[in-house]
């Protein structure tokens, strides 16, 4: 099968490391990440680096820093973040 995938400028990087480092055509070493992550099966868990397995995502984006980043901050426009905050609570 033949696919057109759109990849970060960084994911696109570190593909073209992997088939340097490799001596494989790029298309080939794509074609085995995709086939390792597809064939690995359903209980394949897959976490941004640095969240531990007992956490939620939540939880590791608070741990980041993301959530409540904005605590005391105000908007540009002025408006209290509790408005955005209650839209994607409202998602």
């Amino acid at each position: 099968m033949t696919i057109t995938v759109n990849l970060s400028v960084k994911a696109e990087q570190r593909l073209r490391e992997r088939a340097v480092d490799s001596g494989q055509p790029i298309a080939h070493v794509a074609s085995e990440l995709m086939e390792a992550v597809l064939m690995s099966g359903p209980e394949t868990d897959i976490r941004p680096v640095g969240m531990r397995s007992d956490e939620d995502f939540s939880e590791y984006l608070e741990r980041m820093g993301v959530l409540g980043a904005f605590e005391g901050t105000v908007r540009a426009d002025g408006r209290p973040w509790s408005e955005i905050e209650a839209a994607c609570d409202a998602h």
